[in-house]
Order: C-alpha cells, then structure tokens, then sequence
C-alpha cells in the first residue's frame, strides 16, 4: 500500500533497470509499491493524490519535443516485490498533440495560441497513486505556448508541439491557432475530429492566414465582412486590386508611392504594371490574356487567385455578381459619411445589421481616382474577357458595371 515517496537511488546502464539500495531504501517483502515519472523531489501530495503541472512548456526551435520530456507523465500501477525485483508497467497519462502549420510570410516566432469556444486546457492533472485515476485543475479555453524566438520563411511549415491532459470536450469542435511573431498574427481554424486518448499522439495540418476581419449576418446566402480587405475600420479604403491578382495596386497607406510591382513605362509621369495574367502595353492597352481566357473558360476566380480566400482562408472569397445583386436587392442603402468619409450604410431588412461602403475611388496608372465613387470588384469575368463585373455607386445611384480587369478596385470580402 502507498505510504510514502521512494526516489530511485541507481540506474544501471539499461535505462530500465534501476535499485534502491539498502536501509531505508531497501525493497520490503508484503508491501506493495507504485511508481510515476517523471520523479519530483517536491512533488505536492495530498494524501494518496499528486499533482503534475502543464504550464511553463516552451518550445526551442522547429519541430523540436526537447521541452516534452518534463511533461510526458507517467504511472506503473501497484507490484509487489519478487525476489526482491519489481517489474513496473508504465503508461502514459497525457496526449501528445503535434500542430503543422504553414506560415504565408517570413518571421521570428514568438508564440502559439490556441483557444476554443470549450473548457479543454487543464492547468494540473492530478494522479491518485492508489489506483493510477486521474482529475483535471482548472480547465481554460485558451493556452499559449512560448516559441523561443524561432525564424521560419515565407511558405514554410512551422511544427509545434503540446502536452496536455486528454480531453473530450474539443471532438467536433474547431480550435483556433494564432501564431504570434514580429509581423502581424496569423490565424487558422481546426476542426478537431478525435477524442485525444492518454498515450497516443494526434496532428493536424493548417494553413495560416491574417486573422479575419469582424462578420456581419444581414439575413442572405452569404456574410458580409465590416471591413475592406487592406483597412482596419469600416470607413478605411483598404487596399486596391487589379482583379484576380495578389498583389495590391498600391501598398496600403502609400497614396503615391509605387510597390515594387511596377515598373516604368515609356511615357514620363506614368507607371504600368507587370500582371500575372493580363498583360498590358506601355500606354496601358491590353496585350495579351494569359489566364482567364477562351482557352481555360474560367468564368470565376479560382481560390489560388482569390485575395479574400488567400488572406482569411477557405470559407472567404470575393463577392460574386449574384451575391452583389442580393445585397443590393434585399438591403436597404443609405448614403451618409461616417467618421468622416461618405460612403453607404447598407442595413438588412431582415435583421438589426449593418455595413459601411466607403466611396473610396480607384487606382489606375499612378493615382487614385473618383474618390466620391465607389468601385468593388467581384469574382465574375465578363465577355469581353479582359472585363470583369464591378458594383460600383456614386451618392445619386448605384451600378452593375464591366470594368477593365487592369484597373485597382477595392474588395469587401463574404464568408459562407
């Protein structure tokens, strides 16, 4: 029976054999002893029970269990001795939980945060000694795991690692990872599918994107995000897009400034830029179609050229011109300035929701235009192919229009 602590006193040169050596130390006959690992000099015991802690986990460098060692907990129920020899069975009592992530850009990892909807992190899991059961502390819904400032590359597969108690409460339920660095975090959603088992190890796959902006639910097939992609308040322009590329017309907050997509063309004060698909001439005529044309038949963004789906993730995309239709048509739109910039308030009929439609104008060649204008591109190309569709609106009218595929309008993003 459980009395008290023993503290294997030798190790021989097989790792699992170990003695206790004479004295006090000494294996006695009739008594039943238990064992645990990792061995705690200052272990709390609380009368049969001992607690082990899950904090102060840090990973050190890329796919690296180095910090796990202290957390893999393990019991050996109770033996007696024979021929003065004990022959412990181990078990694991944690889950292993292994996360890989791609990250979209260059960065000094300083953190991983995961955090669900549901109580699942146990700060200490207590062991009963007696019988080898198990309780949880307080359970959290969030935990973060230090990253000891770990460098990874644009594209690249962040790998970490986790201990923790198992648990049932995460199975169908999604568990969101933020990935903390020196740029702006990063976010994916996952779906747990399993109930995570003592002694087995889980690992899932996720790509990460910007964290997304705020939804809004105004009683249609789709939600409308608050904000434009490349803005952080509904009043802010946001970035501008030629359509289908990735690349913003212009940086955020650089009104004349060039990004180093451009380059000079032929005629002084005038910059053309080099597009992935649709090439242009030097006095801003198309050239040629390289994507999107009678060849391929796309009639549609694809996901690898979409801007909502790339920064926020699968269930993001561009607006379609059916779905720029259903706001239009089943809203009801206000014209107003909010915070200072004209823009529409489009407000549900269905629900008390709302969004905010700068008038933030266009990009073409080296500058902004029609800034009492708003232009948004949708997913839909138009014949012909070098036009796509584009909801467009001044304070006296609003328009379903075919625009140049080369001219930067903004996006307001949807979500299924």
């Amino acid at each position: 029976t459980f009395q008290t602590n023993f503290e294997i006193k030798q190790i021989g040169s097989d790792p699992k054999q170990a003695s206790f050596d004479g004295g006090e130390w000494a294996l006695k006959s009739g008594r039943s002893y238990t064992s645990y690992y990792p061995c705690q000099r200052l272990a709390a015991i609380s009368g049969d029970e001992l607690d082990f802690s899950f904090w102060g986990q840090e990973q050190k460098a890329n796919d690296n269990l180095e910090h796990l060692g202290k957390y893999d907990y393990m019991y050996a129920s109770a033996v007696t001795p024979v021929d003065n020899k004990l022959n412990f069975s181990f078990k694991h009592l944690i889950s292993l939980v292994r996360f890989c992530l791609t990250v979209p850009m260059e960065a000094r990892c300083s953190g991983v945060v995961l955090e669900s909807t549901e109580n699942w992190f146990a700060e200490k899991l207590y062991l009963r000694l007696n019988d080898g059961a198990t309780r949880a502390g307080t359970l959290l819904k969030s935990y973060q795991l230090p990253l000891n400032n770990i460098d990874v590359s644009t594209g690249s597969v962040l790998t970490v690692w986790l201990a923790v108690m198992p648990t049932a409460s995460l199975k169908g339920k999604t568990l969101n990872v933020t990935l903390n660095s020196n740029k702006a975090p990063v976010f994916c959603p996952i779906s747990i599918t399993d109930e995570w088992k003592a002694g087995t190890a889980y690992s899932y796959t996720c790509t990460l994107h910007e964290s997304p902006p705020e939804l809004v639910d105004l009683g249609l097939s789709v939600k409308w995000s608050s904000c434009n992609i490349g803005a952080s308040s509904p009043e802010g322009y946001g970035d501008y897009y030629a359509w289908a590329e990735l690349d913003p017309y212009y940086e955020s907050g650089q009104a004349q400034s060039p990004s180093p997509a451009w380059r000079s063309g032929k005629s002084a004060g005038y910059a053309w830029k080099s597009y992935k698909y649709c090439e242009v001439n030097n006095d801003g005529s198309l050239k040629s179609l390289t994507k999107y044309n009678s060849s391929d038949k796309n009639a549609t963004i694809l996901a690898d050229d979409d801007m909502a789906t790339k920064k926020y993730g699968a269930n993001w995309h561009i607006p379609t011109e059916a779905e720029w239709r259903e706001l239009h048509n089943n809203c009801n739109w206000a014209w107003t300035q909010q915070s200072g910039v004209n823009g529409y308030l489009v407000s549900s009929k269905k629900k008390s929701a709302s969004i905010f439609l700068p008038a933030a104008g266009k990009r073409e060649d080296t500058s902004r235009l029609g800034t009492s204008d708003g232009y948004y591109w949708s997913s839909t190309l138009k014949y012909p192919l070098d036009l796509a569709f584009c909801f467009n609106f001044e304070e006296d009218g609003k328009y379903f229009s075919n625009y140049q595929r080369r001219i930067g309008f903004t996006i307001r993003p949807v979500c299924k």
